[in-house]
């Protein structure tokens, strides 16, 4: 009996050995490369620059050849800036009435880059068309290591939404407030699109806790009108003291909360005591 429990133990024992070493030999599984371009809401007729991104790559990159497609429609693409690579730059906007840009650089002399982030470019995006939204597609024709061989990627495309909704940045806050006791906020807004109820929402959080403060607004406007929006954020006796960074944003109705937001305002400080 004793030989036979002797044995077991081994038995674990050596099942215990085997399992660490396995896991020490085990690379460490990483994070798959993703080429970005982030999504953003533009007012008609207004210019937004977003970046477009290598992330998370584990590969020293030497080169990217990248497309990106969008509704001409909706959007232009009315400049081309180079971003982290050091080497050649080569823009290619001949095809914006087509929808499609392209963008080839490298890092030239330097061997390769590897950062968690890497700019490729920086894309200027105007907004022609008015209460519509569209996809940037990333189509990467090419992403190379400093071995000249593939990178596994996945791409991450992004949407720019032009606004039917313009907010005022001239938004009225107090610049302080009381737990357990509401702030009162005006938004003007103007709509530029069809008539539609929208909902006004102020959002935000403590600086340093992130306890979070909310509040609603609703209204009916039509086509071409503004109107000053009334919002009452109620601030809980539990509330944190501090600062808070709160910021307007404006949905329809309809979206409302899970839908792209129609407008975003410019954030603005509120102190708690």
């Amino acid at each position: 009996m004793v030989i036979m429990m002797m044995k077991r133990h081994l038995v674990a024992a050596f099942l215990v050995a085997v399992f660490i070493l396995v896991m020490a030999v085990m690379p460490l599984a990483s994070a798959q490369t993703e080429v970005v371009i982030p999504s953003s809401v533009i007012e008609q007729g207004q210019s937004t620059t977003v970046p477009i991104t290598i992330e998370n790559t584990a590969d020293a990159v030497s080169g990217i050849t990248v497309n990106l497609w969008f509704n001409p429609a909706v959007v232009n693409v009315t400049g081309i800036t180079q971003g982290d690579f050091p080497g050649s730059f080569t823009p290619n906007t001949a095809n914006t009435a087509d929808g499609w840009v392209r963008v080839v650089t490298e890092v030239g002399a330097n061997p390769s880059l590897t950062d968690a982030s890497i700019v490729v470019a920086n894309v200027t995006i105007e907004a022609v068309g008015v209460g519509t939204s569209c996809s940037l597609g990333l189509e990467v024709v090419s992403l190379l290591n400093d071995s000249f061989q593939s990178i596994p990627y996945t791409p991450m495309n992004g949407t720019v939404t032009v606004s039917i909704v313009q907010i005022d940045d001239y938004w009225s806050l107090p610049s302080t407030g009381i737990s357990g006791t509401s702030i009162n906020a005006t938004v003007n807004i103007t709509n530029m699109g069809d008539e539609s109820w929208f909902v006004v929402s102020i959002s935000g959080a403590e600086i340093e806790t992130g306890y979070p403060l909310v509040g609603l607004g609703t209204v009916k406007l039509p086509t071409g009108e503004s109107v000053n929006v009334p919002v009452r954020i109620a601030v809980s006796g539990n509330a944190d003291p501090g600062s808070y960074t709160l910021t307007p944003v404006v949905y329809k109705l309809a979206d409302y909360p899970a839908g792209d937001p129609k407008a975003i305002g410019s954030g603005k400080s509120v102190t708690i005591s």
